[in-house]
């Protein structure tokens, strides 16, 4: 049965206090309409139990069931197109928030053993300084992707005998900056530096005011712009936020940043205008390991990320010519450096710390991490987060 019928039909004729079972692939959920107005979704996610409410009108009937044939597809991890109907539903094994039994720790012990394992520098690195925070130089390690205290105020590659300055190409700082992902909510623990949490996005600045905001003690000038947010499964958004940046403003026109964020407080680094898209199609697949299955992305999910940057990014924020040339390289993700392997279902996508030996620095074969690379443990801690729901509303 299709899924949004099926639910359309449950709101709008189903009479108060019925309920309905129905799956998609493995999952399993009821939807109950309990009031004129009012009906709740209920299924089983990391072993618990969770229920989502949602008021409707004759006016919102047909937004609302969207909402929750969304929410399907956020549950079972694919776009819910169909469903069946259950006679009866089995939720054995998952328990309500107040029921759940004591979690075993040993998943949030490996998480937390991974992270301190990051911190620890290899015998040669690249260090990329960021902010400063209390006297204090903050900067990206890509070999190990974990933010560190350092000594240096520029790009440097540090070995045992000394430290010598790291010239970085713009264009593919911008591809690799695509894996420094943040959920907008939760932000990223890999990149975080106690409460500061550092990410790339894509934006439109919007306006700029002449007001100012407070960040650790620094007036900086404040701006709006259009970000972009999307999910593990490609659906993505546009949402209007403040930020704190130092730069002029630039409207209308696409560019990117490396920000950091704290609390609700958001403070452009650097970036700079998106020029090639080329470059654009390589930061948007690279963006897409955050919402991956260890590397794994689906064609389908790409399709739908890919999408939406041609209508609302491409189309209107590039020059005209630009178009075909992005649809051309999208459509083919096995051009791109990110992209490893492609057999038309789905992609096998580099980690980042492969990505910056390999495309960056330019020191491996292709997909071929060096020694000092941790890329497993990376791997394995993306995979940890993911499991949590970290990463369902990512920055672009």
């Amino acid at each position: 049965m299709d899924a949004y019928e099926f639910v359309y039909y449950v709101l709008r004729h189903a009479v108060p206090g019925s309920t309905a079972g129905f799956s998609t692939g493995s999952a399993q959920f009821i939807l109950m309409k309990d009031e004129v107005g009012m009906a709740r979704l209920v299924y089983c996610l990391n072993d618990e139990v969770e229920e989502r409410k949602f008021r409707f009108s004759e006016e919102n009937v047909n937004r609302v069931a969207n909402e929750i044939v969304n929410l399907i597809g956020e549950v079972s991890g694919f776009e819910a197109k169909e469903v069946q109907l259950l006679k009866s539903v089995d939720f054995s094994g998952c328990f309500r928030k107040e029921e759940r039994p004591r979690r075993k720790a040993e998943p949030k012990e490996e998480l937390n053993q991974i992270l301190q394992s990051l911190k620890q520098l290899p015998q040669a690195y690249s260090f990329i300084p960021l902010f400063s925070l209390e006297g204090k130089i903050v900067g990206l390690v890509p070999e190990t992707f974990a933010l560190v205290e350092g000594n240096h105020r520029e790009p440097a590659r540090v070995r045992r005998e000394g430290a010598s300055p790291l010239t970085l190409d713009a264009d593919r700082w911008f591809r690799y900056s695509g894996y420094l992902k943040a959920d907008k909510k939760f932000g990223n623990p890999l990149l975080s530096y106690g409460s500061v949490t550092t990410f790339s996005a894509l934006l439109v600045e919007t306006a700029q005011d002449g007001q100012q905001g407070e960040w650790r003690g620094r007036r900086i000038p404040k701006k709006t712009g259009t970000f972009f947010v999307f999910n593990s499964r490609g659906k993505a958004h546009t949402e209007e936020l403040e930020f704190l940046d130092y730069s002029p403003l630039q409207p209308k026109r696409l560019s990117y940043g490396l920000f950091v964020k704290e609390g609700e407080t958001i403070v452009r680094l650097g970036g700079g205008v998106v020029s090639s898209v080329e470059a654009l199609a390589d930061y948007v697949i690279s963006s897409t390991f955050a919402v991956s299955n260890n590397g794994e992305l689906s064609v389908t999910t790409l399709r739908e990320l890919s999408d939406f940057v041609i209508n609302m990014i491409v189309s209107k924020y590039m020059p005209s010519k630009s178009l075909k040339d992005f649809i051309l390289v999208i459509s083919n993700p096995i051009q791109s450096t990110a992209v490893l392997a492609f057999d038309g279902r789905a992609l096998r996508l580099s980690d980042p710390v492969s990505y910056w030996i390999c495309q960056v620095l330019e020191e491996c074969e292709r997909g071929e991490a060096g020694t000092d690379g941790k890329k497993e443990e990376v791997k394995r801690a993306f995979n940890l987060l993911s499991k949590k729901g970290m990463y369902r509303s990512v920055f672009l």
